[in-house]
């Protein structure tokens, strides 16, 4: 009797550590497929940060109605990144950069129709200046943005 108590014993210290494992397994096949979840979603929010940096490249300036848009593509971010990433600082920073360029832009606009008037030409340059280092800003974020998402869209064995 006493030997298969031992036996018994023993089978129960092993289900008990099969059981943990199945656990263990469980528990990072779910984070597994977590992430497998939210790939496409965050690809979709690297798609339309690509495209908004190559939309201002082209036009040189965003427009109400590219902004609307970015904001509108990017709205799920806080959802698929934790508020420590940089992601959404970073999508704050974008959207901020491009109003910021577009508001410039508008200033010189009205500068140059006569709808404002400077104290000297200096404060046009000042804004011409500012406009340029937006735009390059925006032509430097191509390579950024690569940079940025790799640990979230790499794919990697």
């Amino acid at each position: 009797m006493e030997t298969f108590q031992i036996i018994f014993n023993g089978l129960m210290v092993l289900f008990a550590l099969v059981t943990t494992l199945f656990v263990i397994l469980q528990h990072k096949l779910e984070k597994t497929k977590i992430k497998i979840d939210v790939y496409p979603k965050r690809l979709q929010i690297y798609d339309a940060i690509t495209k908004y940096i190559s939309i201002v490249i082209i036009l040189s300036s965003p427009n109400n109605e590219i902004l609307m848009n970015f904001i509108k593509e990017t709205k799920h971010a806080k959802f698929l990144f934790k508020r420590k990433d940089e992601i959404l600082h970073y999508l704050k920073e974008l959207y901020t950069k491009g109003l910021n360029l577009e508001y410039k832009i508008s200033e010189l606009k009205q500068i140059d129709q006569g709808q404002r008037i400077i104290k000297d030409e200096d404060e046009r340059n000042e804004i011409i200046n500012e406009i340029s280092q937006l735009r390059q800003w925006f032509i430097k974020q191509n390579e950024i943005v690569d940079k940025k998402f790799s640990k979230y869209i790499k794919i990697e064995k």
